[in-house]
């Protein structure tokens, strides 16, 4: 049983002096009996000896007991007695030996080697790992080999993703991660630059480590021109950089904001650059600085067909002049009329002017002589130009006629019903019959047949048919040969058409 000393002195154990008063033993420095003086053992450790050897330190007090465990003395009955309660550290809180053979201490994990017990201090002492590869099994795993982690080497089920590299795989790095040179299914991430190639153009040229199976990334273009005023871009399609001028407004100028290379000063109008018209609009258009400085000249127009007949009276100005300043009750035009091209041959009449491209049947100086004089003027030449040639047929039908020696077909009967073409001014009536024909590339062969079209002539006539090709021709590029259901021919033979828009057929 133990007995504290505090407790002893509580019951009377203490001295006490001759004339009958209670003092206190003087231990000196030792403490009773040579031990620890009283109080000591609070700042102890556990297995110190007590004063005069009757206890050791426990807890920060002094214990006495008879022979026990723990008390760091080997008793009777005990194995070993280190003064401690840790367990597994060769002598367990109970006296015994952590172990006295290696079967103590196996775990029975084959992938963490074989555990053995030390001999002298009979402490467990870890077994060598496995290699990893090692079959094992353990309660939940049938089938599974040892796997180093960072914890040390376990066992871990068989196949891809275990982190040990078996038969029929090239790698394998215990997870499900792509790129990192081993994939999901055990295979490298690449073996060869090709693997790693994105067909891009503007992502460089990418490769393959072959150290890690990683592909790395590729260097991408420059595209820099060093120009402010240019963008830098890469086209994959064209493979090329491209530098197109930062142009907002399309006029082909960039804005003065990026530096001296821009010189449109608004870049949000494309009539606003340097060298643009200057318009009458309030606005500095040629980036001079200055504003409408170039008013249109003004020059009188009396018919209004655009087209002015002399420089006199003409005016300056951003706006059109009033109507009523002509004094002729026409109009305006900035057109000068400095040349035949732009000088109007009769002002007061509006069908007469430079280019005209009109026929009319009524003479444009009724009073003059000759039909050049009468009829020539409407587009300033002083020459009268005809609608139609003068030339004369027969009778004004349309025939085929075939030409055997060329090989070719052609519609005959272009021209003038009568004895002749009328005067201008006059009428009669015209014929239209067509051009030549139809083609037979058997005499001379395909080059008479240029510029010919294969029509068809049956009942299957319609957009997008295919065409038969002939022997010995070639099909244009909008025919697709095989077809059958309808004659092809190298002709076309328009209907024919008179001026009072009768019609008439080639025969």
């Amino acid at each position: 049983m133990t007995v504290r000393i505090g407790l002893a002195m509580f019951l009377g154990l203490g001295l006490v002096a001759c004339d009958g008063g209670a003092v206190e033993h003087d231990a000196g420095p030792t403490g009773l009996d040579g031990g620890m003086p009283p109080g000591e053992c609070a700042s102890a450790s556990d297995g110190t000896p007590c004063a005069g050897g009757t206890g050791t330190c426990r807890a920060g007090v002094c214990e006495t007991s008879g022979p026990e465990c723990g008390d760091g003395a080997i008793d009777d009955g005990e194995e070993c007695d280190d003064g401690n309660r840790t367990a597994f550290d060769g002598c367990e809180p109970d006296c015994t030996f952590t172990c006295r053979a290696d079967a103590e201490c196996d775990d029975g994990l084959v992938c963490n080697g074989a555990e053995r017990c030390g001999v002298s201090a009979h402490v467990c002492e870890p077994g060598t790992p496995a290699e990893p590869g090692t079959e094992c099994t353990t309660a939940d795993i049938a089938d599974g080999v040892c796997i180093a982690t960072a914890t040390g080497v376990r066992c871990a089920n068989a196949g891809c993703q275990n982190g040990v590299l078996e038969e029929g795989e090239e790698c394998d790095d215990g997870n499900e991660a792509s790129g990192d040179g081993c994939e999901p299914d055990c295979t490298f991430t690449c073996r060869a630059d090709a693997d790693c190639d994105d067909g891009s153009f503007c992502t460089g040229a990418e490769t393959c480590d072959l150290a890690t199976h990683r592909c790395v990334a590729g260097t991408e273009p420059s595209c820099d021109d060093d120009n402010a005023c240019t963008e830098n871009l890469c086209d994959d399609e064209a493979a090329a950089c491209a530098n197109p001028l930062i142009d907002n407004d399309g006029d082909g100028h960039a804005p003065v904001e990026l530096g001296a290379c821009g010189t449109d000063c608004n870049d949000r109008r494309d009539d606003v650059y340097p060298g643009a018209e200057e318009l009458c609009d309030g606005i500095d258009n040629n980036c001079n600085g200055m504003t409408d400085e170039s008013a249109p000249t003004w020059y009188i127009d009396c018919d209004g067909d655009g087209f002015a007949a002399t420089t006199d009276s003409s005016r300056m100005g951003c706006e059109e002049p009033a109507s009523s300043a002509t004094g002729c009750g026409g109009r305006w035009t900035t057109r000068r009329p400095i040349s035949a091209a732009t000088t109007d041959c009769d002002d007061a009449n509006r069908n007469a002017f430079p280019g005209q491209t009109m026929f009319f049947t009524t003479a444009h100086r009724p009073t003059a002589t000759g039909d050049d004089a009468r009829f020539g003027d409407y587009n300033c030449d002083a020459l009268a130009q005809r609608d139609r040639s003068t030339a004369a047929e027969r009778d004004g039908s349309c025939t085929l006629t075939t030409n055997f020696l060329l090989g070719t077909r052609s519609c005959s009967g272009t021209g003038w019903a009568g004895a002749a073409a009328p005067a201008c001014g006059g009428s009669g009536t015209f014929y239209t019959c067509g051009e030549k024909q139809e083609c037979f590339p058997r005499f001379l062969g395909d080059r008479i047949c240029a510029g010919y079209s294969l029509v068809c002539e049956g009942r299957f006539l319609r957009a997008g048919d295919p065409c038969y090709c002939p022997s010995g021709t070639t099909c244009t590029a909008d025919c697709t040969p095989g077809s059958s259901g309808c004659p092809w021919h190298y002709y076309r033979c328009p209907a024919a058409t008179t001026e009072a828009g009768a019609r008439m057929a080639c025969r």
